[in-house]
């Protein structure tokens, strides 16, 4: 498989998180953060301070298997979402409503799941970059509300832990690229309810309800609805598009972190060559794989 982009002006976009297709007209998802983490002895040697140990690369291989999860997850809503499309409510027959009513049940189980990863990922992610965010990791933050917290109110903390990159830079990518997370957690004070959908989800009195509607005669659009009663009202949000736009605000972080992080090597820095690390590999067809990621 060539590693390479087929529009030839994405290579200078390198290294910008989401997919493109390649020479041979295959859709990958590019992730060169994960190349990075992978490579984190050798970008620590290289700026001249301690490996990490076996222990330590469990965070990274917990982290790897956290974002296959949440990838085969999309790539199954994905499915869910071509083959609803091509069902008419008004004309179907009974076999066509039994069939819409199928995938609708499998979104809402799709959506919920996906929720819980991207949770999940964030503090995954947290524990593995502070390998190569930090000289002294042990010291550095594992829940990345934490990392959020001393990125907006105590930084100094970041920087007693051997921060490698620009505080300023790092507060910068945290304050303007971290949305989607504080919304799961319940960090931005403006939302829904105060409530992260996480624990709302979790821990409170809710319900997801998948549904479809249509404006004029325009396609039949597909909705996953959070029912939830908030201060005296009931809070209907779109789930589903919440979720794909919170895999997009995600790889821009990634794109973004990835920019500031230290290196020595050319292999990491913006217009490097491409290589192996940074695809993920997720097995199905095109459209479905890369659906719910952003197109670089």
């Amino acid at each position: 498989m060539k590693l390479d982009f087929k529009d030839k002006e994405k290579r200078g976009r390198f290294p910008k998180h989401g997919w493109a297709t390649n020479s041979e007209g295959i859709c990958l998802i590019w992730l060169p953060i994960m190349r990075v983490l992978a490579n984190s002895n050798k970008v620590r040697t290289e700026l001249g301070l301690s490996k990490i140990t076996n222990k330590n690369w469990e965070d990274v291989i917990s982290l790897f298997r956290t974002l296959e999860n949440l990838s085969i997850i999309l790539r199954e809503l994905a499915v869910a979402m071509r083959h609803i499309s091509s069902l008419d409510p008004i004309t179907g027959n009974s076999n066509s409503k039994n069939r819409e009513y199928y995938l609708l049940g499998l979104i809402k189980v799709y959506v919920d799941t996906s929720i819980m990863y991207l949770r999940r990922l964030a503090d995954d992610f947290c524990r593995s970059v502070r390998y190569v965010l930090f000289d002294k990791f042990e010291s550095s933050p594992r829940e990345f509300k934490k990392l959020i917290n001393l990125a907006m109110l105590d930084e100094n903390k970041l920087v007693k832990a051997g921060l490698l990159c620009d505080i300023g830079q790092l507060k910068e990518v945290i304050i303007e690229n971290t949305y989607w997370f504080r919304d799961i957690r319940g960090m931005n004070r403006d939302g829904h309810g105060k409530k992260g959908y996480r624990d709302i989800l979790n821990h409170h009195s809710s319900s997801i309800e998948t549904t479809r509607d249509q404006t004029n005669n325009g396609p039949w659009q597909t909705k996953a609805l959070l029912r939830y009663m908030s201060e005296s009202n009931v809070m209907s949000f779109d789930l589903l598009a919440f979720v794909e736009r919170s895999v997009s605000q995600l790889c821009d972080f990634w794109t973004r972190l990835y920019n500031i992080l230290p290196y020595k090597s050319d292999d990491y820095k913006s217009g490097a060559n491409l290589r192996e690390g940074d695809i993920f590999f997720i097995l199905g067809d095109d459209i479905d794989t890369t659906r719910m990621w952003p197109k670089i």
